[in-house]
């Protein structure tokens, strides 16, 4: 049976609402539709809390920003003042600081050249004989070699390097390390008796015996690799000019002015000198070289070659 026009109208209105219902599942799915349900369901308690944390930070903000600005306001101005003052002592303290530290500065400048020059002005002070100052002379005495030399001359300044070393060997304390130090080598008796013969006044005794000591010292460096071998007495000097100006850089003009005197070359018949020279004792071409403060200087020499090439091999247990 043919549908009338109202019921055509009537499956139209459906088909249609059906086909709206359709796209509306399409852009908004089920899920979508629970949580805008979950959504109005709690909005109105979130809306609440917002009002009641509103209404908390107008009642309680603004007595804390008062409490801040007024003490801002209090500690504000004695700040500022301290600021200034400080600031007022820097500019006041600055110029003593730095004048104070150009006089620092120019201290360590002055330390510095007195260090570098004073080897050099000391060997100009000590080259016409054979004298050697013990490194264990401080740079007070150094002082007092150098003030002979500028007011005296270069006599002066070796008779104050001999009344200090006289000084220095007169000390128990140093005395007692010394013997110490000697104690501890190979050579100990030797070494031992050299002194004792210093201090019973055998000056010609001590003299030779402290030279050839420290000549062998020098040997037993060179030889250090233990194969044994002839060593000319050329070989002897110039190593020890070598090494022990490689064991103590500041006293290296000293050294080689030293050895130049004591290794000076020497002839047979050229007569007596009471100079400190090795070739013309050991060979016995001097007979006054026997005084006081010529054993002195060996006993210096020889110090200072032991400590310069002491070496475990020449150590014994304490």
């Amino acid at each position: 049976m043919p549908k009338g026009p109202k019921t055509e109208r009537a499956d139209a209105g459906t088909a249609a609402l059906h086909e709206a219902q359709r796209l509306h599942d399409a852009v908004n799915p089920p899920y979508l539709r629970a949580l805008q349900r979950f959504y109005d369901a709690v909005n109105p308690s979130f809306a609440g809390f917002a009002h009641q944390f509103q209404q908390l930070s107008e009642s309680k903000a603004p007595p804390f920003v008062l409490e801040m600005q007024r003490l801002h306001d209090l500690w504000t101005p004695p700040l500022a003042k301290f600021a200034a003052q400080l600031h007022k002592l820097g500019e006041t303290l600055a110029p003593h600081f730095v004048r104070e530290m150009q006089r620092l500065h120019e201290g360590f400048e002055r330390a510095n050249k007195w260090f570098t020059e004073a080897p050099r002005r000391l060997r100009d002070a000590l080259q016409d004989e054979a004298v050697f100052p013990h490194p264990d002379l401080s740079i007070s005495n150094w002082q007092e070699v150098l003030a002979s030399f500028e007011e005296a001359g270069q006599q002066a300044a070796i008779a104050k390097l001999d009344e200090l070393h006289e000084q220095l060997f007169g000390s128990e304390h140093f005395r007692a390390d010394l013997e110490q130090r000697w104690l501890k080598s190979k050579r100990h008796t030797v070494l031992i008796e050299i002194l004792r013969a210093h201090d019973a006044g055998l000056f010609s005794v001590a003299i030779p015996a402290a030279i050839t000591q420290a000549e062998g010292m020098v040997a037993d460096a060179i030889l250090g690799d233990g194969v044994p071998r002839k060593l000319r007495h050329a070989d002897i000097s110039a190593h020890v000019i070598q090494h022990l100006a490689q064991s103590n850089v500041m006293l290296t003009p000293l050294i080689e002015t030293f050895c130049s005197k004591l290794f000076a070359f020497f002839k047979h018949g050229d007569g007596d000198s009471a100079a400190l020279e090795r070739h013309r004792v050991l060979h016995g071409a001097s007979w006054s070289y026997g005084t006081r403060s010529n054993s002195l200087r060996a006993l210096v020499w020889l110090d200072f070659v032991f400590v310069a090439t002491m070496s475990p091999d020449e150590r014994l247990d304490a």
